[in-house]
């Protein structure tokens, strides 16, 4: 549907340059420009604009938004002068609205998808609210849900209950297990809102449109950067790697995390230990220049030598003094908890070449 607007001056004026505008007061998702289509250069009194209507638009009467929502480069006779663009105060004599009564009804869209919460980490347990708001006020007749992208889960919503209704529907949506964000949570692409939501007129019009698309204005990784993480911290890289053998003597050990890493607190060690019998190798002090993190790259720097001489198994155990640097709006934060030898462990090299080490018989004596 399209609707023509003309404006009316007191004398033949000409479109300079460009092509004037004509702002109009369409409410619901956002104020329509009525574009002129008079042409540049010609001499006419009556200026003729044209406004396409598009869902979510809505206006009990139609008119433009101000006094000032005439824009562009209009001139008198010869284009010597300016002509003055003002327009009558919508609702006063000569105005649009005062001269006709157009109304505007379309279905009603999304306009903003955000949510109440704080940014931050949220972990299993957590009870996020996210609030859809619309051009118009809608009525949900049965439960809607929202579908969410929260990493390898599927067919994860959000819901809301049937009988909501207002400008903004409320979709509440609980951390499960397993699940996580890798960036800011979003819902995903296309049509992730289900349900059958009208608004409340009498023609009972459908939400016609998708949700703004994830990461752009309006959307919910937009406005809020709610992070979901309920998975431990765990290496995604070890050097040596893990059951590595022929390890040199000086090899400094690294790890890569799947997140970023902090101390886990004040004081303790991480401990690399023999497996033969788990006796202490050496503990490095993670409050010492020898523990080195750069985000989620870490860096093990032990002052002891790796055997060899021999073909030694050592393994590293990290008892909480490692966790993830995210802070949590709800949620416990997740430590590093490696005790097991099979956690990470690798043999040092032998240098030394066989020798002998006895010489005997089996000749009876």
């Amino acid at each position: 549907t399209n609707i023509t607007i003309f404006v009316q001056f007191s004398e033949p004026v000409t479109v300079a340059a460009g092509a004037p505008t004509l702002t109009l007061a369409t409410a619901g998702f956002t104020n329509r420009v009525a574009s002129c289509e008079t042409a540049i250069g010609s001499y006419t009194q009556s200026m003729r604009f044209r406004y396409y209507v598009y869902p979510g638009d809505q206006s009990t009467d139609l008119d433009y938004l101000s006094s000032n929502s005439l824009q562009g480069s209009i001139s008198g006779i010869g284009m010597f002068y300016p002509a003055d663009k003002t327009l009558p105060v919508p609702g006063d004599p000569g105005s649009l609205s005062r001269n006709k009564n157009i109304r505007i009804e379309t279905a009603p869209v999304i306009t903003n998808v955000t949510s109440p919460n704080l940014s931050g980490g949220y972990g299993a347990g957590a009870v996020i609210p996210i609030q859809v708001s619309f051009s118009k006020p809608v009525t949900n007749v049965e439960e809607a849900t929202l579908k969410l992208e929260v990493g390898a889960s599927s067919n994860v919503y959000a819901y809301c209950p049937a009988g909501e209704s207002g400008t903004h529907l409320t979709f509440t949506y609980t951390v499960g297990p397993g699940q996580f964000t890798v960036t800011n949570m979003s819902y995903s692409s296309g049509k992730a809102l289900e349900g059958q939501i009208i608004d409340q007129t009498m023609f009972s019009y459908p939400v016609t449109n998708n949700p703004p698309t994830p990461g752009t204005f309006r959307s919910l990784s937009y406005n809020k950067a709610l992070i979901i993480d309920t998975v431990l911290p765990y290496a995604t890289n070890y050097v040596p790697r893990r059951d590595a053998r022929n390890v040199v003597s000086n090899q400094v050990l690294k790890l890569d995390f799947n997140e970023n890493i902090v101390t886990g607190g004040v004081g303790g060690t991480i401990n690399i230990r023999y497996q033969s019998n788990s006796n202490l190798f050496e503990a490095i002090d993670i409050s010492s220049t020898n523990l080195v993190i750069s985000n989620n790259h870490v860096e093990i720097h032990h002052a002891n030598l790796f055997s060899d001489i021999a073909p030694i198994v050592y393994f590293v155990e990290i008892t909480n003094t490692l966790r993830e640097a995210r802070q949590y709006v709800f949620g416990v934060t997740n430590y590093v908890n490696w005790t097991s030898p099979t956690n990470w462990r690798f043999t040092s090299i032998d240098t030394w070449p066989p020798f002998v080490t006895n010489v005997t018989s089996d000749t009876p004596d």
